[in-house]
């Protein structure tokens, strides 16, 4: 896409089509966007962020964190093994709950009386 350009046609030339185009300037005009280029900030923008990274690689708190972080995970881990078999304790009693309500509704439905009289 060239700015400013006038309106372009496709054109027939025989049996092939004529696509309009804009003179790209050849490698002189590479050349020339390439010296325009701040190929030396942008190294020192490079050097800088790579020991900045270096810095931050490499320094305690980072190290510390990542000890801390395993530290909490082992915990965690710990803590939801113990969890799992409580879990599975609660299910149990749940389940006997469950039954023996499901025994007291078959008793009341079969005696209902038992409800004003008792057993």
């Amino acid at each position: 896409m060239v700015p400013g350009a006038p309106a372009a046609v496709l054109a027939r030339a025989g049996a092939e089509l004529e696509i309009p185009a804009a003179e790209s300037g050849g490698l002189e005009a590479v050349a020339r966007e390439l010296g325009q280029l701040p190929i030396a900030e942008i190294g020192d923008n490079v050097r800088a962020a790579s020991a900045q990274l270096n810095r931050l690689l490499g320094s305690p708190q980072l190290r510390a964190s990542i000890d801390h972080l395993n530290r909490a995970l082992a915990t965690l881990d710990a803590t939801l093994r113990e969890t799992a078999r409580e879990l599975d304790a609660a299910m149990s009693e749940l389940t006997e709950a469950a039954r023996a309500v499901r025994t007291l509704a078959d008793y009341i439905d079969e005696h209902p009386e038992s409800l004003l009289r008792g057993r």
